[in-house]
């Protein structure tokens, strides 16, 4: 890619942000919001807002309430037809209450991210990958592949509960090969009274869909530096090769299969609770437990078909944790760089593994 067309992709990406910035601000509110009124009313005492894990729980509850709250808000809306904008309101008004107070607790204790170089350059980073991942949206007026078109009949049949449903899926026909994603759909039909007719129902797909694929690289941050030993670097070299090296789940958005990114988004916070529950000489906490239960049931909400990620997760970590006594650092070295030998063959005999 020559240097002029880098700037034409980030000004196109840029043009995208301005387009969808009402659907994106309003996602991040109600993550934040739910999951800084969660913070607030379970807060101990050293618990500060941008802390550690303290802000992992915050978008890990906000996620799972967001989404466990939408497919509520819909089923209701199918009986009580009324019910479905009141209650979209209704959820926005407390994601903005919480996400006020979230924000207002740091500011009047003090409590504020510190803005350090390696913070600066990072900011820089993060911004340039949302904006080249957001370049994509640019004159597409529709997402791609037949199965949007399923996921559009799917909405558009629940945001009007009085119609019958057209698409093959929803709360009145369970059908079993395909009724294991209507947690995406919901959260685009509660988005979709909160935003009123600014944005059609394809363009509320296409936004929040790519705001699940940035949703995604935070994850993976919040993952891979509670592995590091809360290391930034380690988080942001993650960023750097999930945002500008790797074509997948991007690559899924050709597929419009936007329930499985979502969920893909949401399962490495459970791996991370599972991890941080598992890790010796950390004191038991309760709100561990309900993110890791809330964040669950938002996740297979979205795609159940992700409870079979989480149970290959869980064996891993069974075969980890016998392991660890059984082998020396020497041959956990050895099995180490075998793996990486192996992906690197892989990676040469063919170039298109992810």
């Amino acid at each position: 890619m020559t240097p002029f067309a880098f700037v034409d992709l980030v000004g196109d990406g840029f043009q995208a942000l301005w387009e969808y910035k009402i659907i994106i601000g309003l996602f991040s509110i109600e993550i934040l919001g739910l999951g800084g009124l969660g913070f607030l009313l379970w807060r101990k005492k050293n618990d500060y807002p941008y802390k550690g894990d303290t802000f992992a729980w915050v978008v890990s509850a906000g996620i799972g309430v967001f989404v466990v709250s939408s497919y509520a808000i819909v089923a209701v809306g199918r009986i009580w037809t009324q019910a479905l904008p009141m209650l979209s309101s209704l959820l926005l008004t407390i994601s903005l209450v919480g996400f006020a107070g979230f924000f207002l607790s740091g500011a009047m204790n003090g409590h504020f991210p510190t803005l350090r170089p390696l913070s600066i350059s990072s900011l820089l980073i993060i911004l340039l990958i949302v904006t080249i991942r957001l370049a994509f949206l640019k004159q597409l007026e529709f997402p791609l592949y037949y199965d949007s078109a399923e996921h559009y009949q799917t909405i558009s049949s629940l945001q009007n509960p009085t119609i019958p449903q057209r698409g093959s899926c929803g709360f009145e026909t369970l059908d079993p090969s395909c009724y294991y994603h209507l947690g995406f759909h919901s959260l685009v039909v509660v988005m979709s009274q909160q935003v009123g007719d600014g944005f059609s129902i394809a363009q509320l797909m296409l936004g929040i869909g790519h705001v699940f694929l940035l949703l995604f690289i935070l994850s993976l941050y919040l993952l891979v530096r509670r592995l590091g030993n809360n290391r930034l670097n380690s988080g942001m070299i993650t960023v750097i090769f999930a945002g500008l090296g790797w074509t997948m789940p991007a690559f899924a958005v050709n597929w419009g299969k936007y329930p499985a990114i979502a969920s893909l988004a949401v399962s490495p916070l459970v791996v991370y609770w599972i991890v941080t529950s598992l890790t010796p000489k950390v004191k038991f906490d309760g709100r561990r437990i309900i993110a890791l239960c809330i964040l669950t049931l938002g996740m297979a909400l979205l795609h159940s078909r992700s409870i079979i990620y989480l149970f290959c997760a869980l064996c891993a970590f069974a075969v980890i944790y016998y392991l660890r006594n059984k082998i020396t650092q020497q041959d956990s070295a050895l099995f180490l760089y075998n793996e990486f030998l192996i992906i690197w063959i892989i990676a040469i005999l063919n170039p298109d593994f992810q």
